[in-house]
């Protein structure tokens, strides 16, 4: 059966601001608000376009509240959606920073150097944040 064209819009809209919502509640540095609407979002729209870039937001949110156990789930869900979305790279970088910050220092160096192997072109764009991140993490590379 087709859903009438109404339906389908109303249900993209609702999604649109859903997601809009979460990322203003993020904006306004009200971490707790957004991580219940990324939650939310997620579990009310899996198949959304905008899931692997939710998903990127609650992990950022999650380092913002210092829950960096979720924050590297998240930023690895995250990744995992989508390995070559846009924001594929920055969730490699937070996964391996949450690593770091939960002591797993070696794991953190082998997420950054697998993020310098598959995204060859952002290593000169953001030499800087890679490079404290790098010593963030001690790594030797």
């Amino acid at each position: 059966e087709i859903e009438p064209v109404e339906k389908q819009e109303v249900e993209a809209s609702n999604e649109t601001l859903a997601f809009d919502t979460a990322i203003l509640s993020f904006n306004s540095q009200d971490f707790e608000s957004a991580l219940d609407q990324f939650e939310s979002f997620n579990k009310q729209y899996p198949q959304s376009m905008n899931v692997a870039e939710s998903l990127y937001w609650l992990g950022q949110t999650n380092v913002e509240l210092t829950n960096y156990k979720r924050a590297a789930t998240a930023f690895l869900d995250s990744f995992s959606r989508e390995p070559a979305g846009l924001l594929a790279w920055q969730s490699l970088l937070g996964l391996a920073l949450s690593l770091g910050e939960l002591g797993q220092m070696e794991q953190g160096c082998l997420t950054l150097q697998e993020l310098i192997s598959r995204f060859p072109d952002k290593v000169n764009k953001k030499r800087d944040e890679l490079l404290l991140a790098k010593e963030q993490l001690k790594c030797s590379m």
